[in-house]
């Protein structure tokens, strides 16, 4: 017996179809700098102590070339904005609401 394969295209859930999300470093630093104005009646950090947390976190020679770039190709969807699967024919026709039994295929 045959079996049909078909590829199944979706958005990639953690980018939302973008290919590119936020470089960890850079999603912890922005949580940190929230927290900091928050704590600090919304004030931002000074140049030194933004020194400091980069610092902190394993940027020891901080300057603009030596941080990390702010986006990344997506480690889930590999920078394609999508998820690719493959699926078998009866799986595709039920997604698209296409119910096949066996009185379907009779003549």
């Amino acid at each position: 017996m045959k079996h049909y394969l078909l590829k199944s295209v979706t958005p990639c859930p953690e980018c939302n179809g973008n290919g590119i999300v936020a470089h960890p470093a850079w999603r912890e630093y922005w949580q940190w700098n929230d927290h900091y104005r928050s704590a600090n009646y919304g004030r931002q950090p000074s140049e030194d102590v933004v020194r400091f947390w980069w610092v902190e976190n394993g940027f020891e020679h901080l300057s603009r070339h030596d941080l990390p770039p702010a986006e990344i190709d997506c480690y889930t969807c590999h920078g394609t904005g999508k998820i690719e699967e493959d699926i078998d024919l009866k799986s595709a026709l039920t997604d698209l609401g296409i119910n096949i039994t066996y009185s379907n295929l009779q003549p």
